[in-house]
């Protein structure tokens, strides 16, 4: 008697998809749980940077009388009081790179990539001649640093991953009239009209180390609104409060509603949500994180510690 063959049954269309569609699946999950994990590793290491950050900082006061290092420093400023830097050869560098802050750091932290660019994940950055690489968001630069992005070292200089409190921290110096002078030298108080100080120009002039701001994540910005975090975005120099004297230069995005987005009225250097939260750093060295909402508290940028509640959240000095 012969046997009747067994018919072979292959896979049906219908299960062939759902195999397939489950294999997306597990694949979707997978890379999310890589894309999560590698983002809270890069949260940790910018959280370790912005504390690492402060060491060198204190370090400057240390070296010069308490001073609280200047948030920036014009070309001419620079010459007028014959100071000088240098990389790390020893060679002196340009005076428009050591405008802001991280040229004029940079012994301090031993000329660390990893304090200053390194979230740009380039292979071969270098702090004495990586290039500025524009960011994503339309901005032009202020005019005392619009010929620093083609110099050799220009990353450092515009583009390092936090931003320095650079006009109520240490004091922003221009030339005017021929000599270095401070901007909001002299603020007065917008409702009383007296004379205020509203930057800390010593380590103990600083009212409230614990409570106001050093450095904060940071990106330069065109006007607009932006909600998204932002893991690539350029790092910038400085970082500036919602107000700058009397000018509002940010708010919360969504008509004031949505905390995890921001307003930009003036193009300026803002913080930046790189990951969930903004990071910043205090003058006491601590590191936290914050949202646009707490970061509009004008006691947490300024040294004017005095500040009621109703004040905390509009312009607490006049320009001049």
């Amino acid at each position: 008697m012969q046997e009747t063959p067994i018919a072979r049954r292959g896979f049906t269309l219908v299960e062939m998809l759902i195999t397939l569609a489950i294999i997306a699946l597990l694949m979707g999950l997978l890379l999310t749980g890589l894309r999560a994990a590698r983002d809270s590793a890069r949260e940790t290491r910018q959280m370790s940077n912005l504390r690492q950050l402060f060491v060198p900082w204190h370090a400057y006061s240390v070296s010069n009388n308490e001073q609280v290092l200047p948030g920036f420093l014009e070309s001419g400023v620079q010459q007028a009081w014959k100071v000088k830097f240098r990389n790390s050869s020893g060679q002196e560098v340009a005076p428009a790179l050591a405008q802001t802050y991280a040229w004029r750091l940079a012994g301090f932290m031993d000329y660390s990539i990893e304090l200053t660019i390194s979230y740009m994940d380039s292979g071969n950055a270098s702090f004495n001649e990586s290039l500025f690489e524009p960011g994503a968001r339309a901005f032009t630069m202020p005019a005392p640093l619009a010929t620093v992005e083609s110099l050799p070292g220009s990353a450092v200089a515009l583009q390092p991953e936090f931003g320095y409190n650079a006009y109520y921290m240490g004091g922003w110096y221009e030339m005017i009239g021929g000599s270095p002078t401070m901007r909001f030298i002299d603020a007065k108080n917008p409702t009383t009209n007296a004379p205020i100080t509203p930057v800390a120009r010593s380590i103990a002039a600083i009212t409230r180390p614990e409570n106001i701001i050093t450095f904060c994540g940071s990106t330069f910005s065109g006007a607009g609104d932006f909600k998204d975090a932002e893991p690539t975005a350029s790092g910038s120099a400085w970082v500036v409060p919602p107000w700058l004297g009397a000018s509002k230069i940010w708010e919360i995005g969504g008509g004031g509603i949505d905390d995890f987005a921001v307003t930009v009225l003036v193009p300026q250097a803002v913080p930046l949500r790189r990951f969930n939260m903004i990071p910043y750093a205090t003058a006491d060295g601590s590191q936290r994180t914050g949202t646009f909402s707490e970061l509009r508290n004008m006691r947490m940028w300024t040294n004017r510690q005095d500040l009621t509640d109703a004040e905390a959240y509009g312009a607490v000095h006049t320009e001049n």
